[in-house]
């Protein structure tokens, strides 16, 4: 964990940002999965355990997901406005 943050393996801020946050997420998953295995036996807190757990792992996804996903959306914005303009030149 150190050396993820002391390295900088991108060149944006952003992606060593994001790069760090799962180096995080992934060890507060982990530890975790061993309060779920090992360090309780009461399904009360197991519970608990697992919905913190799912709740992790989605923050988790939404970090990864949202720079692609605003990436794309932009394109395909292109995309679309770029045929919308051919069809309504062929239509006029």
């Amino acid at each position: 964990m150190i050396y993820v943050l002391s390295a900088k393996a991108f060149e944006k801020k952003l992606y060593n940002l994001i790069d760090s946050l799962n180096e995080f997420l992934n060890s507060i998953i982990a530890i975790h999965m061993f309060c779920f295995a090992y360090w309780s036996d009461k399904p009360e807190i197991k519970i608990l355990i697992g919905w913190s757990m799912i709740g992790f792992v989605g923050i988790l996804l939404i970090l990864n997901l949202g720079p692609i996903l605003l990436n794309n959306g932009k394109t395909l914005k292109l995309i679309l406005i770029k045929y919308f303009k051919i069809i309504q030149r062929l239509c006029l």
